[in-house]
């Protein structure tokens, strides 16, 4: 099983990083992927095999195509597809993923004795592409496609054809129905079956039996069984005219009636008027249709070259333009996809990088890359000048980590994988430049550079690094200069192929541009970052204030509350509940609220307009107390069996609302004016709820996460939820502050995938997505009244613009990981931080630049021996108007 896990999580790696090479996967994991290759899983079939749709453990879907065991198997063409599949890789060539080569002995009967057969399976799988193929288009008029989808897969079509004759590889099976389309429309060539490898100093070979589809077989093959390079052409050729005129070969006629390009115009006549525009479109596909005519040729000898027809349309794109990608179908302008307004698409922050120097320290700043477009981007940062740019200045790929033992920790916890290197360098490479021992790359070469992908509306913070000195450099003003550029490109795979030359490049250079462009991209410079103020730690860091809460004989609080209007905590120790002043230090009240330790208490709130706190237990209990007189106001049966997993208080109706965990997944609305009669019972959710939360800016609406892995918004009034986001793996969920004018928004924090997500409620799409580079996020939380949003990680604490998206300040605590945070002030910044060490300390802000700080002074430990209640997540939470986050369960 284990094994079977391992193939998953490879080859959902595969499908986002296009470098891996294609493995070996097992038969019994094909099966296990295609439900035993079912009815239900095929989706097409050839003369020689079957196609079935495979599922990854995250969703993903992939292709297997199973060779038909009804014929007689090759197993010399098996091996040379596979060998020709091993030795491409392209944008427009299909990803191959892996083989299986399964043989079994199998006894059988064989003239009424016992003989020893071999039962062989040979399959290959692909990435899966959901539009099908090109023929489905072509052979079905309500597929009609727009001009710029057909011109964009000739286009395609050709350069993957040109990459495989320059790895001298044939195709010899070039068709519609080979051509497959991802979900963006770019064609990928598939099937290479019948496909030849070629020395470099050979051209042609005669075969002992012509192969191949009748209509895109060249003459010289079907006759004369001779192989060339024009062989792909001809079958290109046809290709294109049929992409021209919507029209199967069989339903043209003869080949001869399509060498007459007025006949290919005739069928886009409708469309033409005496605009500029237009005439502009009938000139590109009067080249388009000459091309093909062309490839057609009955002579080879005067058919073109692949890379001579691809000239050909590069010279027309220089003279008429890219295609317009909006929806006017005929328009042709030049650069058309690229706005004018660089800073609309890209945002850095900041442009002044500033280092608090402090002696044989690696000083970290980060910077934040912002996508604020619908389609993935590449960002690139190079120094403006290796000579006037300092080599103690770098991208490590992580950043710098507190201690030894949270180092090892964070082998535990991290996988390194999920994240990308910044740095590509081979071994000769990294001799010369040497590594530095936090695994991030501190290069003797003063050019480091930095390359990343950014997904459609996206932060992705990284860090510039400055190596340990004893002394501060001068002058500060010549640290170095860094220029941002943003690459535009066509889908994310164009920018994956790109991302394999730019490892060997230090500089953007002719040659890197040239490829941009012949991939249909574009260059835009976006910023100039500047590495030069080295500035006193005091004068750039924020200002830390501390206060320092003892709980004495009671030891470590499991879970807490805060009061909205007193500077009250409403804490948990074992079987009691106090209540703690961390302005004056002193404990307000103590009450044992558990007795021979029946349960445990697995939930706290205060209920503030009645002077009453409540407690839920973890056996379906919640117990109500008065906290000026400690009488027990009432102990409610509010969840059979099950643990009473979180509460929470209307701000003006008298409710409470709780939830349960476990294999119960019911939310129960609570009305103390009415004898605590249970007024609704909400119960969408298939598994234990984890938390509930009111909504700030609708106080008869709330949110539910759970284990099901889904958010459920709900109105008070109704058992029925308005809203479900599914499939997500919401370790963190908050309200996000906005505007009145803005939708409403949560943002939810998925650990395994290392980032936080904003989504908007109504539409239930994500909004826009937080990640940092080599650093995993644990917590997020939201201020009640400012837009401000707090996510954290191990020691790491970092505060983020909710408007911008921008990271304004990042503070590294030095103690144990954080287990929790809480919004103390409802117009300040003001967090109160809890550590799995039993540490805990108030910290205030005023967000100066944004720098990386080390504050070594503001925590204390209040003592007691840590232990957590066991309610099994650890989430922020809005009480009154306050945020909550707090230690729960550590496994």
């Amino acid at each position: 099983m284990d094994c079977e896990s391992s193939i998953h999580d490879r080859l959902e790696r595969m499908l986002l990083d296009a470098r891996p090479e294609p493995i070996d996967l097992p038969l019994s994991f094909l099966k296990a992927i295609t439900n035993d290759f079912s009815d239900d899983q095929h989706i097409g079939k050839g003369g020689f095999a079957v196609v079935y749709k495979g599922q990854l453990q995250n969703g993903t879907l992939v292709a297997v195509k199973k060779l038909s065991q009804g014929v007689e198997m090759d197993e010399d063409k098996f091996i040379k597809e596979v060998d020709c599949l091993m030795r491409v890789k392209h944008r427009n060539i299909v990803r191959f993923l892996g083989y299986c080569a399964d043989t079994q002995g199998k006894c059988l009967k064989y003239e009424g004795k016992n003989v020893m057969a071999e039962e062989r399976e040979r399959l290959l799988c692909f990435e899966f592409l959901p539009n099908k193929s090109l023929d489905k288009y072509i052979n079905d008029a309500s597929q009609e496609l727009e001009w710029r989808t057909r011109y964009r897969i000739i286009k395609g079509i050709c350069e993957g054809l040109h990459y495989l004759h320059q790895e001298f590889i044939l195709h010899l099976d070039l068709k519609p129905a080979n051509i497959l389309l991802n979900k963006d429309m770019v064609p990928k060539i598939a099937d290479f079956g019948l496909s030849r490898c070629f020395d470099e100093n050979k051209s042609q070979t005669i075969t002992a039996q012509a192969a191949g589809t009748l209509g895109y077989m060249a003459p010289e093959l079907l006759h004369d069984r001779r192989i060339t390079f024009k062989s792909d052409i001809y079958s290109l050729g046809i290709i294109i005219l049929e992409i021209l005129t919507g029209q199967r070969y069989s339903a043209i006629g003869d080949v001869t009636s399509l060498n007459n390009h007025s006949k290919v115009l005739q069928s886009w006549s409708n469309m033409f008027d005496s605009s500029q525009e237009d005439i502009g479109l009938e000139h590109v596909i009067r080249v388009c249709a000459e091309l093909g005519i062309e490839c057609i040729d009955y002579d080879p000898a005067k058919r073109p070259t692949i890379r001579g027809i691809i000239d050909r349309l590069d010279e027309m794109e220089r003279t008429h333009g890219y295609i317009e990608t909006t929806n006017t179908s005929s328009a042709i302008h030049t650069h058309s996809i690229w706005p004018p307004e660089i800073d609309k698409l890209l945002d850095v922050h900041p442009l002044e990088l500033r280092f608090p120097f402090e002696p044989n320290k690696r000083i970290q700043c980060p910077v934040s890359l912002t996508n604020k477009t619908n389609r993935y981007v590449g960002v690139w940062i190079t120094p403006t000048s290796c000579a006037d740019t300092r080599f103690d200045l770098c991208f490590p790929d992580s950043w710098d980590h507190d201690s030894e033992e949270d180092d090892e920790s964070q082998e535990e916890d991290y996988d390194s994988d999920e994240w990308e290197e910044v740095e590509y360098l081979d071994e000769e490479e990294k001799s010369e430049v040497g590594e530095s021992p936090e695994g991030g790359q501190s290069p003797k070469d003063p050019c480091s550079y930095f390359f990343q992908i950014l997904e459609p509306h996206s932060t992705l913070v990284v860090a510039m690094t400055m190596k340990e000195q004893d002394e501060p450099p001068l002058p500060p003003q010549d640290m170095g200069k860094f220029e941002v550029v943003m690459i535009i490109m066509w889908s994310e795979q164009d920018l994956k192929d790109l991302e394999s030359s730019i490892r060997n490049k230090m500089n953007m250079d002719n040659d890197l541009l040239k490829q941009v462009e012949e991939l249909g991209g574009k260059v835009h410079p976006a910023a100039m970052l500047t590495a030069a103020v080295i500035c006193d730690p005091a004068s750039c860091q924020a200002t830390m204030t501390k206060q320092i809460m003892s709980t004495g004989e009671f030891g470590e609080p499991l879970l807490v509350d805060v009061h909205p209007t007193n500077s009250w905590i409403l804490a948990v120790h074992l079987d009691y509940v106090c209540i703690w002043n961390y302005q004056t230090q002193e404990r307000v009240m103590e009450l044992q609220v558990i007795k021979n330790d029946t349960c445990i208490i697995s939930a706290i709130k205060f209920i503030s307009r009645k002077q009453w706190f409540a407690a839920g237990d973890d056996r379906g209990y919640i117990h109500v107390y008065d906290y000026t007189t400690k009488d027990m106001v009432i102990k409610l049966r509010a969840h059979r069996g099950n643990d009473v997993s979180w509460l929470a208080v209307h701000a003006t109706y008298p409710f409470l609302l709780s939830s349960s965990g476990g294999n119960q997944s019911s939310i129960r609305l609570w009305n103390w004016d009415e004898d605590w009669v249970c007024t609704r019972t909400f119960d969408g959710h298939t598994r234990g709820v984890q938390r509930i939360m009111f909504n700030p800016r609708n106080i008869n609406s709330f949110a539910s996460v759970s284990d099901d892995d889904t958010i459920k918004v709900w109105d008070i009034h109704s058992s029925d939820p308005e809203t479900t986001l599914a499939s997500l793996d919401a370790y963190s969920v908050d309200f996000v502050f906005t505007d009145s004018h803005r939708p409403l928004q949560l943002v939810t924090c998925d650990k395994q995938a290392g980032c936080a997500c904003i989504w908007d409620v109504q539409t239930r799409k994500r909004v826009h997505r937080l990640a940092m580079r080599g650093m995993s996020m644990d917590l997020v939380a939201c201020h009640p009244k400012l837009p401000l949003l707090v996510t954290t990680w191990k020691r790491t604490l970092c505060l983020w613009d909710a408007n911008t998206y921008r990271l304004e300040k990042m503070v590294r605590l030095a103690s144990s990981p954080i287990q929790g945070l809480e919004f103390l002030d409802t117009n300040l910044p003001r967090l109160l931080v809890g550590f799995e060490n039993n540490d805990i300390a108030i910290l205030e802000t005023n967000l100066p630049a944004t720098t990386t700080d080390t504050d070594e002074s503001v925590i204390e430990n209040y003592g007691g021996q840590h232990r957590i209640a066991d309610t099994g997540f650890i989430n922020p939470q809005c009480v009154d108007g306050v945020l909550l986050v707090f230690n729960s369960k550590v496994k």
